[in-house]
């Protein structure tokens, strides 16, 4: 995935690499990744959702909520 990214960066490769590093129990690499890629693509509500999910996951509810807020800022429907 890492080789995928360099060659043509892509959302749906990063969400990838990024579930390959939770499965790893690595979710600082993931965060770490989910910021490259939110850089790459500002307002990218799958990347904010899954951020939030990852923050969710470590018991950093507060950080989680502000990444839910953003989605409904760009997607007011969102239901999550």
């Amino acid at each position: 995935f890492k080789s995928a990214n360099r060659d043509e960066a892509m959302i749906a490769t990063h969400l990838e690499l990024c579930k390959v590093y939770l499965r790893l129990d690595q979710p600082n690499s993931a965060l770490d990744e989910y910021g490259r890629a939110g850089e790459k693509f500002v307002g990218d509500i799958h990347i904010l959702l899954a951020l939030a999910r990852t923050y969710d996951q470590l018991n950093a509810m507060m950080r989680g909520v502000q990444f839910y807020k953003r989605v409904l800022s760009f997607d007011s429907v969102n239901a999550e």
